[in-house]
């Protein structure tokens, strides 16, 4: 890579060659002024120093030239320079703007996928409130469905025992029916009894009657024209009821 003297440096040497031109200028002078006056006597030392000079002369040019080819070199290499300084500048620029477009569209990736992560902290935290609701629900469900299964058990139990409670009251009531007609038949029975031994009592008394009149006839002479006739009616006495004769 071509080194790049700088500014006051190119300067100073610019300087000290004109200073050098302008000595050789002035040496030339004299040298020719010398000569015009003295001519017949220093021709040759002047030609010497005319030679000299002209050689200094060539040789200064010559450096000139050289400097002068490496001035515009290195105008050349400053421009290089300034050019490839304008590009890299621009290629930090573009470098710059490129890192800046990057690292906006990264702080804007960034900052979405921090919305995103937040939209779905969110919707995560939603979930499980509703996860816990849901579960809340449940549990609440679940103990709706435990005490309804408790009272319905209950209620089966009242059920079972209203039924054999039934059962107990309907066979109560049969056997209070039975009981019933038990003594119904006990009481029919009863007075069938006493209907029968009022009646037995009836005819025994209508017998006793007869067999009292009878006796009483066979002691008395009978009438020719008189009928035979019942002095007590059986169907007056108090056991007419019972009597299946006597309406």
């Amino acid at each position: 890579m071509t080194v790049i003297e700088p500014a006051p440096l190119m300067a100073t040497r610019s300087k000290w060659f004109i200073a050098a031109i302008a000595a050789i200028v002035a040496v030339a002078l004299s040298v020719f002024i010398g000569t015009y006056d003295y001519e017949p006597e220093l021709s040759d030392e002047v030609k010497n120093k005319l030679a000299e000079a002209e050689r200094m002369k060539q040789e200064l040019q010559r450096m000139h030239e050289l400097q002068r080819q490496q001035y515009e070199l290195m105008q050349l290499q400053a421009a290089n320079f300034d050019r490839e300084r304008e590009i890299a500048k621009a290629k930090l620029e573009e470098d710059g703007r490129l890192r800046a477009e990057e690292a906006a569209a990264a702080l804007e990736a960034a900052q979405q996928e921090k919305e995103a992560i937040a939209a779905a902290a969110l919707a995560a935290e939603k979930a499980l409130r509703a996860a816990e609701q849901a579960e809340t629900l449940a549990r609440q469900h679940r103990r709706n469905e435990a005490r309804l299964s408790a009272e319905r058990e209950q209620l089966e139990h009242e059920r079972r025992l209203a039924e054999l409670e039934k059962q107990r009251l309907e066979m109560e009531r049969q056997q209070a029916e039975f009981e019933i007609k038990r003594l119904e038949q006990a009481r029919l029975e009863a007075e069938r009894q006493a209907r029968l031994q009022w009646e037995q009592a009836a005819i025994k008394e209508q017998q006793a009657a007869i067999e009292k009149l009878r006796i009483k006839e066979s002691f008395e002479p009978e009438p020719a024209d008189t009928e035979t006739s019942f002095s007590i009616d059986p169907c007056s006495t108090p056991s007419a009821k019972f009597l299946s004769t006597c309406k």
